[in-house]
């Protein structure tokens, strides 16, 4: 028969000896509005390193984690790069199909990218099922307990999130300029000096803090 648990998936699973199950399957009908929501809810927290390497010892010999979604994400395409990376770097070898409307990503510890790919197609007439397109230039960083994904990099994906972080580092630096020289120019000619030492003081903790947001980018 068929027994229903109404509670978190994510400790039910840790709780559970190892190789219990032969498939973990995580189903996801699109329903957040956007990248950021799905991050920011307990949602993101099954999609972790850890939760990854989790179901992994949970899963018995030849035992599958399958991930299926909706195509209700513009860029879905970065959602399975996403979750390959994942599981690749929890040592589960890892492949993605989709049809029309579905994307679904299956992974393995037992089987090989190859013997999944053959596995799954060979249901290809039943449903509709196709290879996915290929995402590996896609770049994405591999979310943990402690650090997800940021919103804007989910968006635009992790190259871009860069560029545009950069960019505003830079426009804020050069703004933050033009005020301090402004102030300066207005200041009474005893305290000038003084003014601008405090300024470029109050520029370099806003610089530390940018170099900062920059570094956790990488």
């Amino acid at each position: 028969g068929v027994r229903f648990f109404n509670m978190d998936g994510r400790k039910f699973i840790e709780n559970t000896p190892d190789g219990s199950f032969s498939m973990i399957m995580i189903a996801d009908a699109g329903s957040y509005p956007s990248m950021i929501s799905t991050m920011l809810s307990s949602h993101g927290m099954l999609h972790t390193r850890e939760a990854y390497s989790t179901y992994r010892q949970k899963l018995n010999e030849n035992g599958f984690l399958v991930f299926w979604c909706w195509k209700a994400f513009p860029n879905y395409p970065h959602m399975i790069q996403q979750f390959l990376e994942t599981m690749r770097a929890v040592g589960i070898n890892a492949a993605s199909f989709e049809n029309d409307s579905e994307f679904i990503v299956i992974g393995s510890s037992d089987l090989s990218q190859q013997q999944i790919e053959k596995h799954v197609l060979s249901f290809q007439k039943m449903f509709r099922l196709q290879k996915s397109d290929d995402t590996s230039h896609i770049k994405v960083r591999v979310a943990t307990d402690q650090s997800l994904h940021s919103g804007l990099s989910y968006i635009v994906g992790h190259e871009l999130s860069q560029g545009i972080i950069y960019g505003l580092s830079a426009f804020l630096l050069s703004l933050s300029l033009c005020i301090i020289a402004v102030f300066s120019l207005r200041a009474k000619n005893g305290k000038k000096t003084a003014m601008l030492c405090r300024s470029c003081l109050s520029l370099l903790v806003g610089f530390n803090y940018i170099l900062r947001l920059a570094a956790e980018c990488n």
